[in-house]
């Protein structure tokens, strides 16, 4: 990708796709680099995006649209695993209130962003800037229920060692207090005896 936009630095590469640097260097700590750099890339600098991708086939653009549309034509056909035949057909154009809202046909979406990617706008970095938002906000949601349920389970443990803690306490105090009133019943017997 770097050879493709004739950058060297990642600093120069985020500024040639209009990105932050930390994205740069998130993408390769996450080791996945984003489809959309390489459409956007291939898109500006007329590459494949097979080359930028995979280093396959030839550096020209010549494989671009036929990728985007077999990709469109896939998510055409994918319905949710669980979708019954009436939840996989597309949503109509309808009036709808806050609380109705039509389902969203993926392939349509896709299709759709692609085209938002492709534009060269400022709508193309509001929505990669979305994207990046979006993806981040699921990932940080996965990694905070998983906290919260090791955390849970931590709770759960501790109140359970304290419940046993409590029951021995409490069961020493009983102890104790017999103890304690064998030994006056033994102190008064021994007053008065």
């Amino acid at each position: 990708m770097k050879v493709a936009t004739n950058t060297k630095s990642d600093t120069a590469f985020a500024k040639s796709l209009g990105l932050y640097q930390s994205s740069v260097s998130s993408a390769k700590e996450r080791q996945s680099i984003p489809p959309a750099w390489a459409v956007q890339i291939a898109e500006m600098h007329g590459v494949s995006i097979d080359w930028l991708m995979f280093g396959d086939g030839s550096q020209t653009r010549k494989k671009n649209e036929e990728i985007v549309r077999e990709t469109v034509e896939k998510l055409q056909g994918w319905s949710p695993p669980a979708a019954s035949q009436a939840e996989a057909e597309p949503a109509t154009a309808t009036i709808y209130n806050d609380c109705e809202k039509p389902e969203s046909n993926i392939a349509d979406l896709v299709s759709k962003t692609i085209e938002v990617l492709q534009s060269r706008t400022v709508f193309q970095t509001a929505l990669e800037s979305n994207i990046e938002a979006f993806h981040h906000a699921i990932v940080l949601d996965k990694k905070i229920d998983q906290v919260e349920e090791r955390i849970m389970r931590n709770v759960s443990a501790r109140l359970d060692a304290l419940e046993a803690e409590n029951k021995q306490t409490h069961a020493e105090n009983q102890q104790l207090r017999q103890e304690l009133e064998q030994s006056r019943a033994q102190s008064t017997l021994s007053d008065t005896g």
